[in-house]
């Protein structure tokens, strides 16, 4: 599943690019786990990153809401998981890229009770989308 999300994230890059928007440059050792028994569960991040995938099909871009002091804001909510974007960008971002960053901080930090958290840094920046309650 790892690599097929790896590549469905290359392809949003080459079509970013291809539309003559900034894309942003994807390494494969981003995802930095935080999971704990506090983290959300499978289900309320895949109901939050599908909200983001559906907008995100028509190019659709999010701003985040909600700052705080570490220039996070929330991008989508279901249930008790929030997805926030992180940096110092305007504040916004490819719904579906973030909705395809979450995805992979399931795939890749998800634990037997099926819970999840953490954080995607893409590269060569401070940005990042971060899965928490």
């Amino acid at each position: 599943m790892f690599k097929f999300t790896s590549l469905l994230l290359l392809l949003l890059t080459l079509l970013v690019a291809c539309t003559h928007a900034t894309p942003l440059v994807v390494r494969a050792d981003s995802i930095q786990c935080e999971t704990s028994s506090g983290s959300p569960t499978h289900d309320d991040i895949k109901a939050a990153f599908e909200k983001l995938l559906s907008s995100g099909k028509d190019g659709k871009i999010c701003t985040k809401t909600l700052f705080n002091d570490n220039q996070c804001g929330v991008v989508s909510s279901a249930g008790g998981c929030k997805i926030s974007f992180c940096g110092l960008w305007d504040g916004s971002i490819s719904c579906e890229q973030a909705g395809l960053a979450a995805m992979e901080i399931m795939n890749k930090c998800e634990n037997t009770d099926r819970k999840a958290g953490g954080t995607y840094t893409f590269s060569g920046t401070s940005n990042s989308i971060k899965v928490h309650k």
